[in-house]
């Protein structure tokens, strides 16, 4: 099962309220690109495994429809998406694999919603998932390029096996320009990419076979790139969970591990200053952390989710964390029993922040225990007003008496014909006070 959370401060879970988002329609849980938000604070949800289902929210909405981005031939597959921030328009890659249920070899598509409804193009054919499903990353830059990166392999003539390498590509124009940055002279040693962009398009990839690897390049689809590595840390048995760069070009990133099995589970938060070659000292956020995640508010504060970790295993809580000039403030959001009979999954949550602070987490939970249960559902937990007669006047003064204009038109276009019209108020009405339905969400 997903669940996803909002907030901004603590007081704001007060009024928070969970909102069902699937009814057995989720195929499984989640990808660690499985969430992200619009300037109109609207939230793009992908999710699934054997079947890959899209659904969006508007602001004031509700959930959308859930829409089927893969192809309906029982294969497995791993997946991402981003969204334009501008446009609004989503885009997603997807990793096709040959041989269902295994996670081995497959084929690369990349899509968008452009023109209203899913359309996908075959980037590689020489994907390479591993044993563990490792799954394609994407970012967007502030014009609208899409950066892409994954995991495939090449036979070694020398070697007499198949190495694995990272691919980049960015489509420009329209053309697809592929790199590769990294290969491995191991067997089968593919790792898990991950890829921000700053807002002139240099791309940052970071991994962790068993350092943690970041290379940047030096210009939009630059071929020159400088590479470093992190190999010291505070405990004994690390792994990378998540990073991200910020407006400014800052680097953030959580990494979390152990000492020793069975004891305490940390997590630590890193900073790295735009322009410096060096990692800041980390700071220590939690004790019993498990697959973190990082958003940034609207005035740049850094924001963390993660589910807890107890007696080796990950899951039953949803924790939350904000870095002000104190330090980190962390409290529990989403408990064990939260009005549903489910168990949150210890799988990726995704996490975002919408423009009024509130934090939008998804993460998966289900009906008895997780590894033996099929009851996978997604569900919205947030602080958030709907649709009320406020959004009617403000429709009404807008259109006829020079009201002022909508920050995001989407919000009250309710007939989905892209103009504001009386239509639109005579849907909102409907909703309201018929129970109609909503065109657009």
């Amino acid at each position: 099962m997903v669940v996803c959370v909002a907030f901004s401060v603590r007081a704001q879970w007060e009024d928070a309220q969970m909102t069902r988002v699937t009814f057995n329609d989720c195929a499984s849980g989640l990808a660690k690109q499985s969430l992200c938000i619009d300037n109109c604070d609207k939230l793009h949800l992908c999710y699934g495994e054997g079947h890959v289902l899209f659904s969006s929210k508007g602001k004031y909405g509700v959930w959308s429809p859930s829409e089927e981005l893969s192809f309906g031939d029982g294969k497995r597959y791993s997946y991402a998406i981003a969204v334009n921030p501008v446009t609004g328009t989503a885009h997603a890659v997807l990793i096709r694999y040959f041989y269902a249920p295994l996670p081995d070899f497959g084929e690369l598509f990349y899509g968008s919603n452009a023109g209203g409804t899913w359309e996908f193009t075959r980037i590689d054919s020489s994907a390479y998932g591993g044993y563990g499903g490792r799954p394609p990353a994407i970012a967007i830059d502030s014009v609208g390029n899409v950066h892409l990166i994954w995991t495939a392999t090449h036979y070694d003539t020398s070697l007499s096996h198949d190495v694995s390498r990272i691919v980049y590509t960015v489509n420009i124009d329209g053309d697809w320009g592929t790199q590769v940055v990294y290969s491995s002279s191991g067997e089968y040693n593919g790792v898990t990419p991950w890829i921000e962009v700053e807002k002139n398009g240099v791309a940052h990839i970071m991994w962790r076979p068993g350092s943690v690897y970041h290379l940047k390049n030096d210009t939009l689809s630059g071929t020159v790139w400088t590479a470093d590595m992190l190999s010291e840390f505070p405990i004994e048995y690390p792994w990378f969970s998540d990073f991200k760069v910020d407006s400014d070009g800052n680097l953030h990133m959580v990494l979390e591990g152990i000492d020793y099995w069975g004891g305490p589970r940390y997590l630590y938060y890193y900073f790295r200053p735009f322009g410096s070659e060096q990692w800041e000292d980390p700071e220590l956020v939690s004790e019993k952390a498990c697959i973190s995640r990082i958003a940034f508010g609207p005035q740049g504060r850094v924001h963390l989710v993660w589910t807890e970790s107890a007696d080796n295993f990950c899951g039953l809580s949803l924790y939350y964390s904000v870095r002000d000039e104190g330090g980190w403030s962390s409290w529990e959001i989403v408990g064990e029993n939260f009005d549903y009979e489910y168990t949150i999954e210890p799988l990726w949550p995704c996490f975002v922040v919408d423009s009024d602070l509130h934090g939008h987490a998804v993460f998966a939970a289900c009906e008895g225990l997780p590894v033996l249960s099929d009851s996978i559902e997604i569900f919205h937990y947030a602080a958030f007003d709907p649709y009320d007669v406020g959004h009617v006047v403000f429709l009404i003064n807008y259109l006829y008496r020079q009201g002022p204009t909508p920050s995001c038109r989407s919000d009250y276009d309710l007939n989905c014909d892209g103009e504001l019209t009386l239509s639109d108020v005579i849907v909102l009405v409907n909703y309201l006070f018929r129970g109609g339905p909503l065109f657009c969400r």
